[in-house]
């Protein structure tokens, strides 16, 4: 029994560990922009996300900055972007009302969600 025990929280343990290694593997390579998703930033994101862009926006994400943050920053940052617009919150409907063409696909958003 106390072998039983022994090796279950030892099995929890490396199992937790490696969930540790694994976040941190991902957070050491941050997350490159893939030519198809920076065809859709440049559709929908940059106007707003960019140097160009109004100050709250590019506050939260500058893609023009995207290199000069550290891995873990855009391993964080990517994960926002995907909820957001998997939820339909970016680009922001007032953003698509004034350029249709800047509305994600479910193709677009699974193109974030692969990122």
């Amino acid at each position: 029994m106390k072998n039983f025990l022994l090796t279950g929280v030892f099995t929890l343990l490396i199992c937790l560990f490696s969930g540790f290694i694994i976040s941190a593997q991902q957070q050491e390579k941050g997350k490159a922009i893939t030519k198809d998703l920076s065809q859709i930033i440049n559709r929908s994101c940059a106007a707003c996300h960019s140097d160009k862009g109004s100050g709250m926006a590019k506050m939260k994400v500058n893609f023009d900055k995207w290199q000069g943050y550290s891995a873990g920053k855009q391993v964080k940052l990517a994960q926002k972007c995907y909820q957001e617009v998997s939820k339909g919150g970016m680009p922001p409907k007032s953003f698509i009302k004034n350029y249709p063409g800047a509305a994600l696909s479910p193709a677009e958003i699974e193109i974030f969600r692969n990122w």
